[in-house]
């Protein structure tokens, strides 16, 4: 499967880095400019964006490396709700395990 570039594109209207791929360019015009998509944002938020311009950067270089993974997790939890509550439960009920979480969570 074909995979498209990635990079971290500066939204203007929400004043941040957000991920986007590049869905198109133009290069025969002579602004020069590369069409973007927002990741889960709706596709009526694309834009084309010169080349060039200091609202591209190389991927994560203001983002979190995670929103794939983010995505995913998401996606797995709908499909399997109590997964995630299974654990809060287990960790509830196991107080050693809940204090090995509490001190992982405190040294990060």
């Amino acid at each position: 499967m074909f995979r498209t570039a990635r990079f971290d594109v500066f939204r203007e209207k929400a004043k941040k880095y957000l991920q986007a791929e590049v869905i198109e360019t133009d290069f025969e015009s002579d602004a020069k400019r590369v069409h973007f998509h927002y990741l889960r944002l709706k596709k009526q938020l694309d834009e084309w964006i010169e080349v060039g311009s200091s609202r591209i950067a190389p991927l994560n270089s203001f983002t979190s490396a995670s929103v794939k993974e983010k995505h995913a997790a998401s996606i797995a939890a709908k499909r399997n709700p109590e997964a995630k509550t299974k654990t809060k439960v287990e960790s509830a009920s196991d107080p050693d395990k809940r204090q090995q979480e509490e001190q992982v969570h405190s040294s990060s």
